[in-house]
């Protein structure tokens, strides 16, 4: 039988956002007072929306890689970044908005600042994605299940290349 070596670069990448958020600051400040993981958008509002606010956790869907022209595998990686925050009484539509967009600025920020290691743009004839690319935010204000929480779901695709189709 072959020996293997496992990188799991897709660990190594799930880590390096979840480190990234963790350490988001303005001016001295925390931005979010937990970071978390999990695959389940579910489990993460069942589980993990509660107690102390802003939250942000760093959702895993799943990971695709085409063959490159010289035997690397030329892959990719589909993260949610789920954002909340609870606003005091009184706090309209539009307060609690500007605190989402807020969150999402930061965590948009704090990921370019201190990108994954292994991120990196992919480029052949059929193919090209750049190292990181955000999706268009959904964000969720006043929904009847939120039990008060404003949410975002943010979308973020890692980009990485791998050696051979035995560097996984």
């Amino acid at each position: 039988m072959t020996a293997i070596t496992i990188s799991n670069t897709d660990w190594s990448i799930l880590s390096a956002v979840r480190s990234a958020l963790a350490g988001a600051t303005v001016q001295g400040e925390t931005v979010f007072a937990s970071v978390t993981m999990t695959t389940s958008a579910d489990q993460a509002r069942r589980c993990q929306l509660t107690g102390a606010a802003p939250k942000a956790i760093v959702l895993y869907e799943g990971s695709s890689e085409r063959a490159g022209l010289g035997g690397e595998r030329n892959c990719w990686m589909s993260i949610s970044l789920l954002l909340a925050a609870r606003a005091p009484a009184g706090v309209d539509a539009a307060g609690r908005l500007q605190e989402i967009l807020r969150l999402m600025n930061a965590a948009i920020n704090a990921a370019e600042a201190d990108p994954p290691a292994d991120a990196c743009s992919l480029a052949t004839p059929d193919l090209y994605r750049p190292a990181l690319q955000w999706r268009a935010a959904d964000i969720r204000i006043n929904e009847p299940d939120s039990q008060g929480w404003t949410l975002c779901r943010l979308g973020l695709e890692v980009s990485y290349r791998l050696d051979a189709g035995t560097s996984h």
